[in-house]
């Protein structure tokens, strides 16, 4: 019984993974760019705006560095912000479930 809870645990590692790497692929191959759909489309104007969101949000950084703070993020249980609520999306989470 110990040997397939252990086998069950350690094949979840792998799962984990695969799953933020698809959300995290996913959330960046839509064809939106995120820096227009929060500040909308007046704001692209200026660029000192865009780079210093872009920059806030580490857009700017490459691919695998975001994919390397996105996990760390979520292992320290930061989730991030909500667009639609503003608030912690663990804290919209936590208040949903029982």
């Amino acid at each position: 019984m110990r040997a397939i809870v252990v086998r069950r645990l350690l094949l979840m590692i792998p799962l984990m993974i695969g799953m933020t790497f698809i959300s995290f692929v996913v959330s960046h191959t839509v064809p939106a760019d995120p820096v227009a759909a929060n500040l909308g489309q007046r704001s692209m104007e200026d660029p000192t705006i865009v780079a210093a969101f872009r920059a806030q949000w580490g857009l700017d950084k490459p691919l695998p560095q975001q994919y390397l703070t996105y996990i760390g993020n979520m292992l320290h249980g930061d989730l991030g912000v909500s667009i639609r609520t503003h608030m912690p999306v663990a804290d919209d989470i936590g208040r949903y479930l029982p």
